[in-house]
């Protein structure tokens, strides 16, 4: 079981660090020899790497190299590797970018796409905006050349050379957040207002200035970037900005809602006029801290009241919560499926009607709790009792679950339960 663990670990790692061989072992314990040519830059120490085993020695050797070359700059290092197309080929590639040398992607062989990205590499690198045109480049690959360059030089007109227009669009809002300049974002044509909305909101967020908002030419953007920008800075105040018939019933309190909610305070609530959206608020800061007490503020309105206890019950595991509602059976059901996710006790499970219900919510416990005792406490009938002992087993594939059950038979059902699923 530990080996498995242990491939899997360094199966995840392999993915997210892209990590080629056996370099992965070299996070656990890292080659001092070659981390000695690397700091002193010196491909001659790559060469002299010796080892018992004559493809690790090799192995060792090209990565030395391939490290070497990446911090030199040094594509003769990459030349040198031996056997291993695939680090050669990805050498020239981060040399080449390192360099700003389009000349390097040429010594790529076999691996077309490889030698398309390297040109890109080296035209965001160099800010030279003709290989972003070269022959065999993918639209993805131009788009993301000139748009890079656009973005490290601040300059939008190199936007203009992307074809499909929402990307063109796409790249003046970010050459525009980046350059902090709202007449970059208003450059954005009308077809693609989304753009120029998001270019703007984001200037907005990024100076932590609501005066930017009042860029916005339609009101129900603008209404929109002020309530961005009140829950960003935490002001309930900028909520009365908001102006717009289309908005201005609803966007003021939901507006404040957010705020309030953000900052876990329910005595922002209380600036909001309309009953409805003041419960509404109550109820989703109630939720956001915890605390049921905020619930009570609620008034005339069970809904808002189950709605609050409820997903409390959820999110703390407070299932007796779930007995002091006015719920419909499977509201209820559902109220103690989900609070039994956090709950220690699956006793209170047992006040669900529906068997099938019942069962998944014991289950639920157990298997959060990784006990399997939880079954055998709260199941009387053998065969179903059986069954949870198994999911519980199945789920974990490991013996601890059973650790807890005090009950011989039902120790020994989980134990044979563990031993049949490791066979």
């Amino acid at each position: 079981m530990k080996i498995k663990k242990v491939l899997l670990v360094c199966l995840l790692l392999s993915f997210s660090l892209v990590l080629t061989g056996c370099d992965i072992w070299e996070i656990f314990a890292p080659d001092e020899e070659i981390q000695r040519a690397v700091d002193k830059g010196d491909k001659g120490m790559c060469l002299a790497i010796k080892d018992e085993d004559a493809n690790n020695e090799l192995r060792r050797k090209n990565k030395c190299l391939d490290r070497v070359a990446e911090k030199t700059n040094d594509p003769k290092a990459c030349k040198m590797i031996i056997g291993d197309a695939r680090r050669m080929n990805n050498c020239f590639k981060t040399v080449a970018a390192g360099l700003g040398k389009e000349d390097i992607c040429e010594e790529i062989n076999d691996d077309e796409k490889l030698k398309m990205s390297c040109f890109v590499d080296v035209g965001i690198a160099s800010g030279n905006e003709s290989l972003c045109a070269k022959d065999g480049l993918s639209v993805y690959d131009k788009r993301k050349c000139y748009m890079e360059i656009a973005k490290n030089k601040k300059n939008e007109t190199i936007c203009d050379n992307i074809e499909n227009e929402r990307s063109m669009a796409e790249c003046y809002k970010e050459v525009g957040v980046i350059a902090e300049s709202i007449e970059i974002c208003k450059k954005i044509p009308v077809a693609q207002e989304i753009w120029k909305v998001n270019c703007i909101n984001n200037i907005a967020m990024n100076q932590k200035n609501v005066k930017v908002c009042y860029e916005h030419t339609d009101e129900d953007h603008l209404g929109i970037c002020i309530s961005i920008m009140a829950k960003e800075l935490g002001d309930a105040a900028l909520c009365e900005d908001i102006i717009g018939d289309e908005v201005n019933y609803s966007a003021i309190p939901l507006c404040i809602k957010e705020v309030a909610k953000k900052k876990r305070d329910k005595g922002i609530c209380a600036n909001i006029v309309d009953t409805g959206f003041r419960n509404m608020c109550y109820s989703e800061v109630a939720i956001a801290k915890g605390e049921v007490s905020i619930c009570d503020e609620i008034k005339d309105s069970s809904f808002y009241m189950d709605e609050c206890y409820m997903e409390i019950a959820k999110e703390t595991g407070q299932m007796d919560l779930c007995l002091s509602m006015n719920l419909s059976d499977n509201k209820k059901a559902e109220c103690y499926l989900s609070a039994s996710k956090k709950a220690d006790n699956a006793l209170l499970c047992k006040n669900i009607e529906n068997s099938e219900k019942q069962f998944n919510c014991i289950l639920n416990v157990a298997q959060y709790q990784r006990d399997a005792s939880h079954c055998g406490k709260n199941i009387t009938s053998q065969g179903t009792r059986e069954k949870c002992i198994h999911e519980v087993v199945r789920k974990y594939k490991t013996d601890r679950v059973c650790e807890p059950i005090t009950d011989p038979g039902d120790k020994e059902k989980c134990l044979a339960s563990y031993r049949i699923l490791n066979q």
